[in-house]
């Protein structure tokens, strides 16, 4: 047997809601790390690493010593999501067109040149 679903007043979620708007910005500081951002912070340290030998499985067991229980695909993944490469724009292939060259197309009146 369900017990009674509680309800509350407008009042109450109005307060709640003054609340939230007014609570401070949470220094990062104080904010658990993701995965992705533990080893991206750390990434030149694990590429400094690598280059004194270590290979990425050593590295992930000295994460899990330290009580960082990360696996290393994810690991992996975190430093291949964090690199310049990553975070670059891929040029157009070949046929597509970028926004601009779109929009340098388009007729007037809405139509575009060509087919």
């Amino acid at each position: 047997m369900a017990g009674k679903q509680k309800t509350f007043d407008q009042e109450t979620r109005q307060k709640i809601e003054a609340t939230l708007d007014n609570l401070p910005e949470k220094p990062k500081s104080e904010r658990p790390l993701t995965t992705k951002e533990l080893v991206t912070e750390l990434r030149a340290k694990i590429r400094a690493a690598q280059a004194k030998g270590y290979t990425l499985e050593e590295i992930v067991e000295l994460f899990k010593r330290e009580g960082a229980q990360i696996s290393l695909s994810s690991v992996k993944s975190a430093l291949k999501g964090s690199s310049p490469r990553s975070r670059t724009t891929k040029p157009a292939q070949a046929g597509e067109q970028t926004a601009p060259q779109a929009a340098s197309n388009a007729q007037p009146d809405g139509s575009h040149n060509g087919s």
